[in-house]
């Protein structure tokens, strides 16, 4: 009988995104791989991927009792039907959901349960109130996991040190497709045509979710403080706070420099007509978007935080900012890119070499060694 593994994550973009190279890697050794999520028999790429597909309708309010038990129930009778060997768990709500519907399962061996941490919201520098919250929830539920992987080494040497989890695994992340990006062949000119970008401008790129965590706010309050029209900032992607990155680039009169492009699907393309890349987060488990254009051979300003500090070094990959929200820090960041060329260029060939360690081959080698290693226990 070939083996049977169940993946879960709260929303189904998750695993169309990140994770279906790892389910293809596992179907060619023979596995029969499924996923459970939300909104999963809408999302064409995972239907076309996945053995089988699980609605699962998760709430993002931990409040709301009545569809955690429900969310509960479903996941349950998914597992104890499907006759799993192993669930594999990705992203907070359903990671902690599934492991305590499950906990007797694990407890009793019937299952092997293992969880993805894409970064704990709980790191060195993180607010009390994450400390208070997720801390205890996730020490807990370290007793109902079998298997632990960390993608950023803070992560890993934490787990190691305070959970219960009786394996933890560090691995260089789920993975970034290096030759996609080294194969992109773009003309520079008619791809800022293309975008309304004028040939003598100094282009700062950020690629990521308009949220919070992402903070692309801070790069637009520098810009307003440094006022050069020759630079523009190029933000793709979507999400909550576009119309307050709208509004926040009107009012300090920088609005026809700060493009908004939504979700891109030729993010490579964008990679190759841009200067540096901005990665401001105040929260990253390690981030894809910034070892893609390392990738490339861009130069970045980034915050220096919990996943981030895996791949950057100030002066060497770029310029690392200690705290995100320090508008002044990013004012010099972006100046000292913009004024220093042969600093550009040194930082670009650094994070072509740097960007190498996290390629897609390593991840899915890794995964494919974890994964193979617990069924044969």
């Amino acid at each position: 009988m070939p083996t049977k593994l169940l993946m879960v994550s709260t929303v189904a973009s998750t695993l169309s995104a990140f994770l279906l190279p790892h389910v293809k890697c596992m179907q060619q050794q023979g596995w029969i791989v499924d996923g459970a999520a939300n909104g999963i028999i809408g999302n064409d790429k995972c239907i076309s991927t996945f053995n089988s597909v699980y609605d699962i309708k998760w709430s993002r309010n931990p409040f709301d009792v009545f569809r955690m038990i429900e969310a509960m129930d479903r996941i349950r009778s998914i597992v104890e039907d499907g006759g799993y060997d192993v669930v594999h768990v990705h992203t907070p709500i359903a990671s902690a959901v599934t492991r305590f519907a499950l906990r007797h399962m694990v407890k009793a061996k019937q299952i092997k349960m293992m969880y993805t941490a894409h970064g704990f919201h709980f790191y060195k520098g993180a607010p009390l109130l994450n400390w208070l919250v997720y801390y205890p929830i996730e020490k807990y539920l370290s007793r109902y996991t079998d298997v632990l992987v960390t993608i950023n080494k803070e992560d890993y040497a934490r787990a190691q040190r305070k959970f219960c989890t009786p394996v933890v695994y560090y691995i260089p992340g789920i993975g970034v497709d290096i030759e996609k990006f080294k194969r992109c062949k773009v003309s520079k000119h008619d791809k800022r045509v293309e975008l309304g970008i004028p040939d003598n401008a100094f282009v700062l790129l950020s690629v990521g979710e308009l949220a919070n965590r992402k903070n692309q706010r801070v790069v637009i309050r520098a810009l307003g403080k440094i006022n050069d029209p020759t630079i523009f900032y190029v933000i793709a992607g979507k999400g909550p706070l576009e119309n307050e990155y709208m509004r926040l680039a009107m009012q300090n009169g920088i609005a026809d420099n700060v493009m908004l492009l939504g979700h891109r699907l030729d993010i490579d393309e964008i990679c190759k007509v841009a200067d540096v890349f901005v990665h401001p987060s105040v929260r990253e488990g390690l981030g894809i978007a910034p070892l893609e254009s390392m990738a490339v051979g861009l130069p970045l300003i980034s915050s220096y935080v919990n996943g981030i500090k895996d791949y950057t070094q100030d002066g060497v990959t770029g310029c690392c900012i200690s705290n995100p929200l320090d508008v002044e820090a990013m004012v010099a960041a972006i100046l000292t890119m913009r004024d220093n060329i042969e600093f550009r260029k040194r930082c670009a060939l650094n994070n072509i070499e740097i960007a190498k360690s996290f390629d897609m081959k390593f991840s899915l080698k890794a995964m494919s060694n974890i994964y193979c290693r617990q069924v044969a226990k």
